[in-house]
């Protein structure tokens, strides 16, 4: 079945039925989800309550007592099957909701596929606008790294002992290598493949050219 976020596109208002069996299959998808609970905690307590009678009838049976009836199984075989009705009667009120659903977007395709459409272009728009202006900051946050690669300073060294020397007051620069195999740790992925991604995501606007998207329709069919 298709699930359709009305929510997410904004189009609750202009399909209420359809917002409306959403909100009443997650709602039933919640009560059979706490019903079936209720099965597997009163099936979890069948066995204790009948221990507890068999242990009650025990003690009578010793104190030459009449032999009382099941208290506690009765009770929780009761609940047990309560639980079982409420369970499946949820659940067949679930399934009915889900037919209904699956109907109502069997005769409604048409028109929801073009709001959907449409939904999606808007979104579309949002998502190249703002890659359109993150790609203009990046590029100039990019082309400063040349500028900042040329004004960084030496690091200090300042030599106040013997090579080798193990005295505190000698100050050396730090470097990260291995068995003197000198690396460089990444800063990040690389300025193209950032710039390409955020191409892309610029690309997503829908054209506007009514001709280009006949173009593109008799080239698809």
């Amino acid at each position: 079945m298709t699930d359709v976020p009305l929510r997410a596109l904004n189009l609750e208002s202009k399909w209420p039925k359809l917002a409306a069996l959403q909100d009443e299959i997650a709602s039933l998808e919640k009560r059979l989800h706490r019903a079936r609970g209720a099965v597997h905690v009163a099936q979890g307590q069948l066995g204790p309550a009948r221990e507890r009678d068999l242990t009650d009838a025990g003690r009578a049976i010793r104190a030459r007592k009449a032999v009382p009836e099941p208290e506690h199984e009765p009770k929780v075989k009761a609940e047990l099957e309560a639980a079982q009705r409420m369970a499946e009667q949820v659940s067949r009120a679930l399934q009915a909701a889900r037919e209904d659903y699956g109907n109502f977007l069997a005769i409604h395709q048409s028109a929801l596929y073009g709001d959907v459409l449409e939904a999606r272009d808007q979104i579309g728009r949002e998502v190249a606008q703002a890659a359109q202006e993150a790609q203009r900051s990046y590029s100039r946050y990019a082309d400063m790294h040349h500028v900042i690669k040329g004004l960084t300073p030496p690091p200090p060294v300042v030599e106040t002992g013997p090579p080798g020397s193990e005295d505190p007051r000698v100050v050396r620069p730090v470097t990260n290598s291995f068995l003197g195999v000198h690396t460089t740790q990444a800063s990040g992925p690389a300025r193209g493949d950032i710039e390409a991604a955020l191409g892309y995501l610029a690309s997503l606007a829908p054209s506007e050219d009514p001709a280009a998207e006949e173009s593109g329709d008799d080239a698809a069919a």
